[in-house]
């Protein structure tokens, strides 16, 4: 008798042991399969976000391309410029056309890098007088090429995004005309689209992000000879630019799934969608925060582990 009880006592304890593995077994699989269709949603749905933003912002930048390039013939400013020296009528021309396109400094610069004519001529951050021969924007568009830059601004030290282009006469470059634009409505845009983002230059600089501790910062770590090149012209300032994550190319960045950025209390990780943007010279980053996913993922298990217990208890309702 006390053998049977004993042998029904180790039997009931394997039975509690046998379905707390399978329990163990289910909810492992059930995470596992979870965890890859939460993930695989999200990445399809930030996918799509990624492609609408960065053809928006593709939009803004064929739109100011035109602008410059229409404007770099404009019979007013080819007269203004033919004048022995630029006047005070430059200036106002300039003003004009820049409220008409609604950008937020219209500037020309003479062969030597020198502005000669600015819309802001009337203001304490006038540009006139000023040398810009460092700037990109400038030499390349001496050298023909229309050309998009974004930099922070040498006097303001606000953020901006150049558009420059020569003004020709008789086949000869006599000036570059520059059109700084604030994106700020673009920006807001993304900012309500993408919860978490990141775009940066084609070195990995960020210069707008969901985060303003990422901005001004590098993803990966920078050689001392693209530092030297980026303080020389300014772009991002003077100071050197620290990176802000542990990897070390950016190749291995963008093909990986996964990155760590810093935050107020830490670092998180991010899985990550990356979309270059040719015309800009840009890449954009989409990011998801990793603890979301796993939240989700708490969530549906906590709803499978409820739907084994209760049909346990409406299965022992009818015993």
């Amino acid at each position: 008798m006390n053998w049977m009880l004993c042998r029904g006592k180790i039997e009931m304890q394997w039975l509690k042991i046998s379905t707390a593995i399978a329990l163990l077994l289910l909810l492992t699989l059930t995470a596992v399969i979870a965890h890859q269709q939460l993930r695989q949603s999200l990445l399809i749905e930030a996918q799509q976000r990624l492609v609408n933003v960065a053809a928006q912002f593709e939009v803004e930048i064929d739109k100011y391309k035109f602008l410059t390039r229409h404007l770099a013939v404009h019979p007013g400013i080819l007269t203004e410029l033919q004048r022995t020296t630029a006047g005070a009528s430059l200036n106002v021309l300039l003003e004009q056309l820049n409220a008409e396109a609604g950008s937020d400094v219209m500037f020309l610069i003479n062969t030597q890098g020198d502005t000669i004519g600015s819309s802001n001529w009337g203001q304490e951050d006038s540009f006139i007088g000023e040398n810009y021969s460092f700037r990109p924007y400038f030499s390349r568009a001496l050298a023909g090429e229309s050309f998009n830059f974004f930099a922070l601004g040498t006097k303001s030290g606000k953020r901006g995004y150049f558009f420059s282009h020569a003004v020709q006469s008789e086949g000869r470059v006599i000036a570059v005309l520059v059109v700084k634009v604030d994106l700020f409505r673009f920006e807001q845009s993304i900012s309500e689209q993408l919860a978490h983002f990141v775009v940066t230059d084609r070195h990995g600089v960020v210069f707008f992000s969901s985060s303003p501790n990422w901005n001004y910062h590098s993803l990966t770590t920078l050689t001392p000879e693209l530092q030297t090149e980026l303080q020389r012209s300014r772009q991002y300032g003077t100071s050197p630019l620290t990176a802000v994550s542990s990897v070390e190319k950016m190749s291995d960045l963008m093909e990986g799934s996964t990155i760590y950025l810093p935050t107020g209390d830490g670092v998180d990780g991010y899985y990550q969608l990356n979309m270059p943007m040719p015309k800009a010279g840009w890449l954009l980053f989409i990011l998801t925060p990793v603890n979301d996913v796993y939240l989700s993922l708490f969530w549906v298990l906590l709803a499978t582990l409820a739907l084994i217990v209760t049909g346990k208890q409406i299965g022992r309702a009818h015993v």
